[in-house]
């Protein structure tokens, strides 16, 4: 039984669209950030390039777009949590909403147990860039990532955390217009304050549509074809 629910649940993902899926061991994580789960589920969606404009002037996005496309892969998480619940295994969803509902966010601090780009990092899948963004070689910063936590047993592959392929590249601390980013490239043992002031963060999405991955994204002509493109 628990093969054949292993191999209905990746099919059951796999038909979400997915743009990257990776699975991973998180036994070596403390408890308060596992929540006593073994294994995390992670997938992101890349934003298609309808949602950006003038990328050749310097890229805007459609904010309304971006807020929907984070609601879907949010919904796409609570989804998968609850199949694999429904299949007599625990899990619990990172969706905001769910979050909010077991009383995890720290507003105080601003923070989650568990953020998914941590996870994404672990996973191998990108970086934090000096935008405190998760940015990946393929897609920059446009992407959304979703994640479960689940005690279900599941194939999982060797991955290892990705370094900094930011360089002396600034576009984002340049263009943030409240100056909250400090410039500094991410290290493995590096916390977020050291990057980014988030109590003065207006979320206003400038640092991931001037990151140059994203840029690269953004401006290539194969991405007007389809957004999901693996």
């Amino acid at each position: 039984m628990m093969k054949n629910d292993s191999v209905d649940l990746s099919a059951y993902i796999g038909e979400m669209g997915f743009d990257i899926l990776r699975i991973l061991d998180i036994r070596d994580l403390p408890n308060e950030e596992s929540r006593g789960f073994p294994t995390a589920i992670v997938f992101a969606r890349s934003l298609p390039r309808i949602y950006f404009s003038n990328p050749g002037e310097g890229p805007g996005i459609d904010r309304a777009a971006f807020d929907r496309a984070a609601e879907r892969i949010d919904e796409d998480a609570d989804r998968v949590a609850d199949e694999i619940c429904r299949r007599g295994y625990r899990a619990i969803s990172q969706s905001e909403e769910r979050i909010l509902q077991r009383n995890e966010y720290r507003e105080e601090q601003k923070r989650t147990p568990l953020p998914n780009k941590t996870l994404a990092v672990r996973a191998g899948i990108g970086w934090i860039g000096k935008s405190s963004l998760l940015v990946t070689e393929e897609y920059g910063a446009a992407l959304l990532l979703g994640a479960v936590l689940t005690d279900l047993p599941l194939r999982m592959k060797p991955s290892f955390a990705k370094a900094s392929q930011c360089g002396n590249c600034v576009l984002c601390v340049r263009n943030c217009p409240v100056k909250v980013l400090h410039g500094a490239t991410w290290k493995d043992d590096m916390k977020r304050d050291q990057i980014l002031d988030v109590f003065r963060c207006e979320k206003c999405l400038q640092c991931l549509v001037c990151c140059k991955f994203s840029k690269e994204y953004i401006l290539d002509q194969s991405s007007m074809v389809s957004p999901h493109r693996r």
